[in-house]
Parts: C-alpha cells; sequence; structure tokens
C-alpha cells in the first residue's frame, strides 16, 4: 500500500516542482557574467523558487488529502517517497528536502513556557550525554543559552564574559549550536560530544511547547527519550507510520514513564522543509516550517 501510493505521489511532485522551478527561473533571466549582476540574479530566483515551493505546497491535493485523513501513514508514504528531490536545469541546481518537523528534540523545551528549566528533561539529557562521555558542563553551556540576559550574570559558564553580545534567548540554530561546540571544545579541551549526530537529534524552534511525533521519530531521538540502546531504537523506528497509540510501540512502563516527561505526539501535521539551490560558486539555502491545516509557513531561515 506504501509503495504504490507513494510512487503515484512522487512521480506527481516530482513534475510539478520541476515545472515550477523552470518558470521561476526563467522570469529572471539576465545574460549577463558580472558578478553583481549574478549575485543579484542569483537572489531573485531563491525569491521565486521559494514562492514557488510554497505555492506547491498550498495546492498540494496529496497533503490535502493527509489533512482530511489525519494519517499518519499517509504522511509516512508521502515523506519516505518525495522527502528529497534534486533538480537541475541549466542555470541552476535545486535540492528540495521535506521531512516531518517534529521527529527530532528542541532543545529549547528543556526551558518550560514560565522561564523556568524543566530538571526531568534535563536530566534525560545530563543521561544522553553521559553514554557519549561528555561532561555535564556541556549541558550548562546549552542551558546558559537560552538564560536571557542575566543582570547578575549567573551563568553556568563564563561565555558570555569572552563573547558578550552572543544571542542568549534561546537555540536559534544549527549554525547557532556550532558556536557553542567550538567554544566548549577550544575552552575545555574536550571533544566527545563530536560524537553525537547532532543532525539526527536536534531541531530548532523558539516555540517552547513543540511535540515529538514517536511515528517520525529518528533512532538517535528514541535512544534520547529512553536510554535505550541501537538495537531497540531501530526497532521502534521500524513501526514509523503505523503506530497511534503506545501499545503500537509495546513499551514497557519504565520506556512510558520516561516519554511522560516530555510532549509527545502521534500524528503531526507540520513539515520541516529546506530547499538548497546552486549555481556556478553560489550557494543559498533556505528551511522552513510548513503548517499542512493553515497552509502557512514559518521559522524561515536562510542562509546565503
Amino acid at each position: 500500500m506504501r509503495s504504490k501510493n507513494g510512487i503515484a505521489l512522487l512521480i506527481t511532485l516530482f513534475f510539478i516542482i520541476a515545472i515550477t522551478v523552470l518558470v521561476g527561473i526563467g522570469l529572471r533571466h539576465v545574460n549577463s557574467m558580472a558578478s553583481d549582476i549574478q549575485k543579484e540574479k542569483f537572489l531573485l530566483q531563491t525569491r521565486l523558487l521559494l514562492d514557488d515551493v510554497l505555492s506547491l505546497l498550498k495546492s498540494s491535493k496529496e497533503l490535502d488529502s493527509i489533512v482530511d485523513s489525519n494519517s499518519s501513514e499517509g504522511l509516512y508514504v508521502f515523506l519516505s517517497q518525495v522527502g528529497y528531490l534534486p533538480l537541475s536545469t541549466n542555470e541552476m541546481e535545486v535540492i528540495l528536502e521535506i521531512e516531518s518537523a517534529r521527529s527530532k528534540i528542541n532543545p529549547n523545551v528543556f526551558k518550560d513556557t514560565n522561564s523556568t528549566f524543566n530538571i526531568q528533561r534535563v536530566d534525560t539529557f545530563k543521561e544522553y550525554l553521559s553514554r557519549y562521555n561528555v561532561d555535564y558542563i556541556y549541558a550548562d553551556l546549552l542551558l546558559d543559552a537560552m538564560m536571557g540576559i542575566k543582570e547578575d550574570f549567573s551563568y553556568n559558564t563564563d561565555i558570555f564574559t569572552l563573547h558578550p553580545k552572543l544571542f542568549r534567548d534561546y537555540l536559534a540554530s544549527k549554525a547557532h549550536l556550532g558556536y557553542l561546540n567550538d567554544y566548549f571544545r577550544d575552552r575545555y579541551r574536550y571533544n566527545t560530544h563530536t560524537q553525537i549526530d547532532f543532525d539526527s537529534l536536534f531541531y530548532y524552534s523558539k516555540n517552547r511547547d513543540t511535540p515529538i511525533d514517536l511515528n517520525f521519530a529518528k533512532p538517535e531521538v528514541w535512544k534520547f527519550l529512553l536510554g535505550c540502546e541501537e538495537a531497540r531504537a531501530e526497532q521502534l523506528y521500524a513501526l514509523a507510520g503505523m503506530c497511534s497509540n503506545y501499545e503500537c510501540f509495546e513499551l514497557s512502563d519504565f520506556e512510558k514513564e520516561r516519554l511522560g516527561r516530555f510532549n509527545i505526539s502521534f500524528y503531526e501535521s507540520v513539515l520541516f522543509v529546506k530547499v538548497t539551490m546552486f549555481q556556478n560558486d553560489l550557494k543559498a539555502s533556505v528551511v522552513f516550517e510548513y503548517d499542512m491545516k493553515s497552509k502557512k509557513g514559518s521559522n524561515f531561515v536562510y542562509e546565503i
């Protein structure tokens, strides 16, 4: 069932995107090799392409059908077949990536909406770090990055003494985490944190009330949540898209207690979309969340 539906969705989406990309690029064709003109043209193409992708998502009958049916399986089929689409034209190469926006952990949920830290969630993070022999001060460092401006300067580390202009309201992006990782390595001479696959573990949103969709949770996320071994994490990941309750996953009472520390869901109709564009030596990427129900994009992050 998944294979047949997925192939149909793949074919439909691939050709629609290919057409929209070609149209978007054609609208801003400029025959000039000057560097400034090329950059301006590239930026215009980037914006037009993003508009095309948003229009495509909003008009997708497949996504409408998934929303109407509240179907985790339908969303799984869609994402498994169209999650990675490479496209190319004479002028530009484009990669479109789509996945569940709730398949990973938002580290900003370590801090509750009332501006206090959630002890159970922080303890879970520290337990996870211990599996990789990462000192707990790394957790303290990430918590510092969420504390905001403190007049008494009572942070856990001295990062803001050394970098007073560094953003500190929440973990904003992969680049923000990378900056903290570099500081941790240089300041404390530790590099065990490099063993952690943060790309599979974290996504970043200032919304501190984001749930984790267990139907799309990655193995590294399962390891984090349950403190389990790789084999158990892969076993649970194999049930992706098929479960509507804990019983489907055959979780123990201990595992249910661990999951209870976080906001857990079995279906979230929010997509994480990444559009990457290449043209000669120019590159741009845009990531954003797309709410399938409201048909609105949010949390746009541009890297050019």
